[in-house]
């Protein structure tokens, strides 16, 4: 008779249709662990292939899962908002350019500062990075905006190389030229 803690005494519970014991769950966890290490590239490519191949079906699951819990998502979707509100803006924003198919990628606030610095490329003058950036906020025709460039809605992308500092005020003024 197989011990559990073993290959044989994990068989034994399946066999059972019961669930393991804790020996024989450690056991199981550890020989995954093992495989997972000696077949790793293995196991990646077969992962990256079935996510492939079911992207139609992942995509209508995703759809009858959010439609099934709408108000978890939107309580997820408060949540965020509340914890980082430059969130909605960001998604809404990625969202957009999407759809427009210009591309897309990825850029942190500290990455136009590093490369532009903090002087608004349409006026010139220095930029005071403690004024708010939200609109209607005191003082926030001076504070920082990230602009296009090259618009979005005109083809631009959203990239580190189509983004600079400006102020609000001049970002508002510039309209989409």
């Amino acid at each position: 008779m197989a011990e559990h803690g073993t290959h044989g005494g994990t068989k034994l519970h399946h066999k059972a249709d019961e669930p393991n014991c804790d020996s024989c769950a450690i056991f199981i966890k550890e020989y995954r662990a093992r495989y997972y290490q000696a077949n790793k590239e293995k196991m990646i490519l077969s992962a990256r292939q079935r996510y492939e191949d079911n992207k139609e079906l992942r995509d209508v699951q995703r759809r009858a899962w959010a439609k099934a819990n709408r108000e978890k998502t939107r309580e997820y979707n408060r949540n965020l908002y509340k914890k980082n509100p430059r969130a909605a803006i960001d998604r809404s924003r990625r969202r957009k350019i999407k759809m427009m198919g210009n591309g897309v990628e990825p850029y942190t606030l500290e990455q136009v500062l590093e490369e532009y610095g903090a002087v608004c490329y349409l006026c010139e003058q220095d930029i005071d990075l403690t004024l708010p950036r939200k609109i209607g906020v005191e003082g926030w025709q001076m504070g920082l905006h990230l602009d296009h460039v090259h618009p979005i809605s005109k083809g631009g992308s959203d990239c580190l190389e189509n983004v600079a500092p400006t102020h609000g005020i001049c970002n508002l003024n510039k309209r989409g030229n």
